[in-house]
């Protein structure tokens, strides 16, 4: 792999490439993808960052009264991200946008990166749509999805008699 191949801005379209070396038994095939996609950011996904979208990761959590979703959203602002709720639907979307710039002596340099992104979750009957909270702190929006009374299941204890 040459020292080009890892400057992003020099990468070349290679998809044909790849195509015509898998059809060759190329034993360091998938090692050589490996190693040219290790210094892409995670962030943002796409061959070629071409696709404008990344896929920030979330976590869903259910206790005996609610649901949570916690989604990592670092360097995004709260105006903004979107949260929806319809049809047992929670629609999570949002849109990051990056600028750089750096000038010392003998060069300058500009960077822009931006990117959109939607996450939904399909959640069962009983939610109390009326008492959907969300916060956004520190980069993790939580969305607390309490259930109606209802459906949350009432526990009791049946004592077992001895014979």
């Amino acid at each position: 792999m040459a020292f080009r191949n890892l400057i992003p801005w020099k990468k070349e379209d290679k998809s044909i490439e790849k195509q015509n070396r898998s059809l060759v038994t190329d034993p360091f095939f998938e090692m050589n993808e490996w190693v040219e996609n290790f210094f892409d950011d995670p962030f943002f996904e796409g061959e070629g960052k071409n696709l404008n979208t990344f896929n920030p990761s979330a976590d869903l959590c259910e206790t005996e009264k609610e649901f949570t979703v916690s989604v990592d959203l670092p360097g995004m602002e709260i105006d903004d991200i979107d949260v929806q709720f319809q049809n047992n639907t929670l629609t999570i979307q949002g849109y990051k946008e990056e600028a750089s710039q750096e000038s010392k002596k003998h060069y300058y340099r500009s960077e822009r990166r931006s990117g959109s992104f939607q996450r939904s979750f399909v959640l069962p009957d009983g939610i109390d749509e009326s008492k959907i909270e969300a916060d956004f702190k520190n980069g993790v929006l939580n969305v607390h999805l309490p259930k109606d009374e209802t459906s949350i299941q009432k526990h009791k204890k049946i004592p077992i008699q001895k014979k």
